[in-house]
């Protein structure tokens, strides 16, 4: 079950950045996306449901945790008595596993104790919603920052990797920018004039739970915001015709010969070929 806040926010009519990002893909994966958040019977993702855990954890503390959050040792099958038990000692808590419960706890405390995060927690708004209107389309936006102050905002953000390059790769694959530029318009919008550049809480998650704050300096979200600028123009565009297409409705893509090198040499040995997704099609 999710929290009340949480659930509240999911019904709050908006586009937040996790939906919008599905444009770049195509306006049809847009619109399934959007379908997808909307439906009652929405599953997460584990990684998207671990992070709410690290969150609730690291931002709202020990005693909101325990009521939310339980592990349980063994199957998780609603089928054995035994699991039906538990979750009725545990009515409306999330399960964790064992080992989920202890990523979970060792990201969190290795967050609370890193001097920066313990600045900001204490003077920081936590995960408060904002709603606005995109003023070129018109459209309803939305988005729920993990931590707010007067000038900074900081977002949370679990990962394999904490050194520079690695984390950089994770941050332009995920569009960190983008999410962070969605994030200052809807600020800016509500009437925020904070002018310090965005700081995300990067934290390993893996022993030892490295905590790395990275300042996204103004040059990069400005890229972001150019991003997130084009999606929202596109899902205007796409919505007053009507048309929901795909990549390529129309037309032959050809490869360009800019990835030829991404296939040179693979698949020397066919041992190596993954067939995984074959029988999908």
């Amino acid at each position: 079950m999710l929290d009340s806040a949480y659930a509240d926010y999911n019904r709050m009519p908006g586009i937040r950045w996790t939906v919008l990002a599905a444009m770049a893909k195509s306006p049809a994966h847009y619109v399934l996306e959007v379908a997808r958040v909307s439906s009652p019977d929405v599953k997460e993702t584990e990684d998207r449901r671990l992070g709410r855990a690290i969150h609730c954890l690291t931002l709202e503390g020990d005693d909101v945790f325990g009521r939310r959050w339980v592990s349980y040792e063994g199957t998780r099958d609603k089928r054995h008595a035994k699991y039906q038990a538990f979750l009725a000692e545990h009515p409306g808590a999330e399960v964790l596993s064992v080992k989920e419960m202890r990523l979970v706890k060792g990201m969190a405390r290795s967050l609370q104790r890193h001097p920066v995060v313990i600045r900001y927690l204490e003077t920081g708004v936590r995960e408060a919603p904002l709603t606005w209107r995109d003023v070129p389309t018109g459209l309803q936006c939305k988005a729920r920052p993990d931590l707010l102050t007067p000038h900074r905002l900081l977002d949370l953000k679990s990962g394999q990797r904490m050194d520079e390059f690695g984390f950089t790769q994770t941050a332009q694959r995920l569009g960190y920018h983008c999410q962070m530029a969605h994030y200052m318009d809807g600020l800016l919008a509500n009437g925020w004039n904070g002018s310090q550049e965005p700081i995300l809480l990067g934290v390993e998650k893996t022993d030892p739970f490295d905590v790395v704050p990275y300042e996204m300096p103004h040059a990069i979200l400005m890229q972001g915001r150019r991003i997130v600028r084009r999606l929202l123009d596109r899902v205007a565009e796409c919505d007053q015709r009507g048309e929901w297409p795909g990549r390529a409705p129309h037309d032959v893509v050809r490869l360009n010969s800019a990835v030829e090198w991404r296939f040179a040499g693979m698949y020397d040995d066919l041992s190596d070929l993954d067939m995984s997704g074959l029988e999908r099609e």
